[in-house]
């Protein structure tokens, strides 16, 4: 997962002429970044100790796994604001261009 991430960083970084502005602004802040990392990497250490646990060791597992979650959330919506509202005006546009596309549809069909 983490190549073809890293390949499609590169495939923006050549497609829009090298300005790498661009592939930042889509990457959320680096605080973020490193809760994910330490999100993953606890899940899968966690994984791997109770792999062949008992049923209160796989539950221990997905409570620990739920948690990393909130703290990915809550670290989503305190770090990163703009991001979200970035991403929710680029929807709110391809909705609207959507809209467009289908009235002009309508349109020529009648």
């Amino acid at each position: 997962m983490s190549l073809r991430i890293i390949s499609s960083i590169f495939f923006i970084y050549i497609y829009f002429d090298r300005k790498i502005s661009i592939v930042l602004n889509f990457l959320p802040s680096y605080k973020t970044l490193i809760a994910f990392l330490i999100s993953g990497i606890v899940c899968w250490t966690s994984s791997r100790s109770f792999e062949r646990g008992t049923m209160k060791h796989r539950l221990i597992h997905i409570s620990i796994g739920i948690t990393c979650f909130l703290v990915i959330c809550f670290t989503l919506l305190k770090l990163d604001k703009n991001f979200i509202s970035e991403i929710k005006q680029i929807r709110k546009e391809k909705m609207e261009l959507n809209k467009q596309t289908q009235t002009q549809t309508q349109k020529k069909n009648k």
